[in-house]
Formats: C-alpha cells, sequence, structure tokens
C-alpha cells in the first residue's frame, strides 16, 4: 500500500506577513488583495481577525486608513482638473465609476467608524459614569423645556 504525503503546511501568519498584510491594507482597503500581497489565504486572514484582539485592532486602524486614502483618491479625480478628452463615453464611464466608488465608501464607512472603537477596551465604570451624566443632561433639557411651556401667571 503506497503511502500518501501529507499536504505541506502552510506557515501561519508571522509578524512580517502581519505587517504586509496591514501596510497593503491601509493603501487600498482591499482584504483579499492584502491577504494575498501577505502570501495568505484571505480565510485566514478572518480567522486571525477572530482569534486576536490586538489583530481586530491593527484591522480596524489599517481599514479606516484605506478607506479615507481611497475616499480622498476618488474626490480627488472627481472634483480635479477633469479628463484629458472630451469623448462623451470616457466622461460617463469616468462619472459612474467617481460615483460607484463614492457610495460604496459612504455605505461602509459607518462599519469602519465604528469597528476601532468597539475594538478597543473600554472601562465599565467611566462607561457608566458617561451614561449617568448624559441622563443628568436630558433630565435638566427636559425639566428646563417644562418650565418654558408652564404657564406664566
Amino acid at each position: 500500500m503506497a503511502s500518501r504525503k501529507a499536504p505541506a503546511k502552510r506557515p501561519g501568519w508571522t509578524k512580517a506577513a502581519r505587517g504586509v498584510f496591514l501596510a497593503e491594507l491601509a493603501e487600498t482597503a482591499n482584504v483579499a488583495a492584502s491577504a494575498r500581497k501577505a502570501g495568505m489565504p484571505a480565510s485566514s486572514v478572518y480567522a486571525l481577525r477572530i482569534k486576536s484582539p490586538e489583530f481586530r485592532l491593527e484591522w480596524s486602524e489599517a481599514l479606516a486608513e484605506g478607506y479615507a486614502r481611497l475616499e480622498a483618491s476618488l474626490l480627488e479625480a472627481a472634483l480635479g482638473k477633469g479628463p484629458d478628452t472630451a469623448d462623451p463615453d470616457v466622461l460617463k464611464r469616468d462619472a459612474a465609476r467617481h460615483r460607484l466608488g463614492l457610495s460604496l465608501l459612504a455605505q461602509h464607512r459607518p462599519a469602519v467608524k465604528g469597528m476601532a472603537p468597539a475594538a478597543r477596551k473600554v472601562d465599565p465604570a467611566q462607561l457608566r459614569a458617561r451614561i449617568l451624566d448624559r441622563i443628568a443632561l436630558m433630565h435638566q433639557r427636559a425639566e428646563a423645556a417644562k418650565s418654558d411651556v408652564a404657564p406664566h401667571g
């Protein structure tokens, strides 16, 4: 009976691979392309994000930077000096690409902006104090509104 060799195991996420992935993600905001550049499958980067809170925070920061760069690039192109051609087909294609890019960014912005703070540790006592302060402020506003509505006699 012939023995089969086990497939060679791919090395895991080394510090260097993580650095390549995060740098590319900060440049492109493209997870799959960034994983390829790091020489790793995209599925493994998602698994690493679940497993490592530190990596999750680094991912959030890199992705936010990538989206900011992408947005700046699209805005620059959309508001720039304009294309070198007057061909209506080229102008329509460029305008559609800019609208699509900005629309996609707008859809992802809340998720990206919400990622970084959620990944950081929050002190429960500070959070409770902030909530109580906001509630007290709401009560003050409600009382002020009541006194404004009360009949003046």
